[in-house]
């Protein structure tokens, strides 16, 4: 976590300096070449690595258009295109033979071999994890144009972060980017297998959204059946918290989600949203929502019409759904209706079936419904935005014209609740629900390889170093001992105490004995 916030304070710095006027007067006047000297040795690193991350979401994309377009792998081999192969072999394992040449020669080919074997899979999992945060750290300075900082300190190596810590820490840069862009893979290995066209792996597509969601839980050390129980418990109980949920808990709220301290997840996505709609400029949410217009129409242009058919299944669940959230809100936010207006859309293909008749029935339609429920919360995101645009936009007519002071804080809490409505009927928190369940499931199973793992101690050899491996296995059995130690003591009949309770007991005494002898003394000699 402290390399993460490091990362995320520094590349979120970087966009104030492309922003501040001190840099735009210095390009102006050093010429060309000197101003890419200055890229190169400023920002560039950070601009790359978003770059990169924006090419990987671009891939998917490429290859979901190919596959509508009935352009396969043949065709774009015979076209000579780079595309029709997998990216396995890129710079970043190129650049491994340079530290290997290196490590030869100050420390011998033996060592050099095993050194880089045993760092490979990791600085893997590191960079691409920190590519993302430096990626999402980048979005958000060019959005809000604030850097916000973040607390590094210098933490102890081996201690364990908890589920909700990381969930708190990485939902919106690693946790949620990672699922959309499963949704997206999913949507190109269903439609190519649907046609006669080869399908391309993408691996180091697997491996990035991979390595978003389960490096948190790899670079934990010391992996317990005790502490994987410890986590679920906390996570879970964070997951279905009601805390926060009133009216009147909106400023607690923003208060926790500016300090890292939310309670729940319903806390930890109504604070984001609540920042996202009152503090960002009014202008920046009006171009977002333009460009996501435009990318509607582009779906709504390119996709056929036997998909977008299905939208109107997903319609007829969503006014059920609402009519659920009104009981949430009429019985006092109860958290039973709110649990059943996510699971109501397990009825989708029921109701496509009443929808559509016949041709909607059978898992052979999967593609339709998989493609048009990725559009379909694509427009509901962009009808939230248009609500809260309008919300934000009036908002902001009423400060500058019609408000006097003292109604200033009435108009900030209307929009504020409306907010507030928006993050519950337009699914916002109910996607969030699921996500969290599905890092929670991904979660459990990397403990319980690791914790497999860590029974002869590779894990803690491998994050960590050997002698902490040694001394993992002397305070299992310091462990043992004081269980065998309790035991011994509770089955003994003739005293209730232990020998290390007569020990202690002893040192104590005879320490008190000491210092009465010691100020009896001094006493005598005043």
């Amino acid at each position: 976590n402290a390399a993460s916030n490091f990362f995320s304070k520094i590349s979120g710095g970087s966009i104030s300096v492309i922003r501040s006027r001190d840099n735009h007067l210095i390009c102006e006047h050093i010429g060309i070449l000197h101003s890419l000297s200055f890229y190169f040795t400023s920002v560039a690193f950070y601009v790359s690595n978003y770059l990169i991350d924006i090419s990987v979401y671009l891939y998917v994309f490429i290859f979901i258009v190919f596959t509508l377009a009935n352009i396969d792998l043949g065709r774009l081999s015979a076209l000579g295109s780079t595309f029709s192969t997998e990216w396995i072999v890129s710079m970043g394992i190129v650049s491994l033979f340079p530290q290997l040449f290196e490590m030869v020669l100050e420390f011998g080919c033996v060592h050099a071999v095993r050194e880089v074997l045993r760092g490979f899979t990791a600085a893997t999992f590191f960079f691409i994890f920190q590519n993302k945060n430096i990626a999402s750290a980048m979005r958000l300075g060019t959005m809000t144009g604030i850097a916000k900082y973040f607390f590094t300190g210098r933490p102890m190596a081996n201690q364990h972060q908890t589920w909700k810590d990381c969930y708190v820490t990485y939902w919106k840069s690693h946790y949620k980017p990672a699922f959309e862009l499963i949704m997206a893979y999913i949507i190109y290995i269903v439609l190519v297998s649907q046609t006669f066209q080869g399908k391309l792996p993408m691996l180091l597509v697997f491996i990035s959204f991979l390595s978003w969601i389960i490096t948190p839980i790899i670079f934990s050390p010391f992996p317990r059946l005790s502490l994987l129980e410890q986590d679920i418990r906390e996570f879970n109980s964070f997951i279905n918290g009601r805390a926060g949920m009133k009216e009147e808990d909106i400023p607690e709220v923003l208060e926790r989600g500016r300090h890292g301290r939310v309670r729940t997840l319903y806390e930890c996505g109504l604070a984001d949203e609540v920042s996202i709609w009152a503090e960002t400029p009014l202008f920046v949410l009006v171009l977002y929502t333009l460009m996501r217009v435009v990318i509607c129409t582009y779906i709504m242009v390119s996709l056929p019409s036997e998909i977008l058919d299905y939208l109107w299944v997903y319609l007829v669940v969503l006014s059920l759904q609402w009519v659920l959230i009104l009981g949430f809100f009429a019985t006092g936010l109860s958290n039973i209706f709110l649990s059943i207006s996510i699971m109501v859309w397990l009825i989708v293909l029921p109701f496509g079936y009443w929808v559509h008749g016949a041709r909607a029935g059978g898992l052979d339609r999967l593609p339709e419904y998989v493609v048009s429920l990725a559009v379909f919360l694509y427009v509901l995101g962009l009808a939230k935005q248009f609500m809260l645009v309008g919300c934000r936009a009036v908002h902001t007519l009423r400060l500058r014209w019609c408000c006097q002071k003292a109604d200033q804080k009435e108009a900030t809490k209307r929009l504020q609740k409306s907010i507030r409505m928006g993050y519950v009927f337009f699914f916002v928190h109910q996607l969030n629900v699921l996500r969290g369940y599905l890092v929670l499931i991904a979660n459990v199973l990397t403990s319980l390889v690791l914790i497999l793992l860590d029974v002869c101690n590779i894990h803690t050899w491998w994050l960590l170093n050997s002698e902490a491996s040694r001394i993992q296995n002397k305070n299992l059995q310091m462990e043992a001992y004081a269980d065998l130690e309790s035991r011994t003591h509770a089955s003994s009949p003739r005293s209730s105490w232990s020998p290390r309770d007569v020990v202690s007991t002893w040192r104590s005494e005879r320490m008190n004995t000491a210092r009465s002898s010691a100020r009896s003394s001094s006493a005598s000699r005043a």
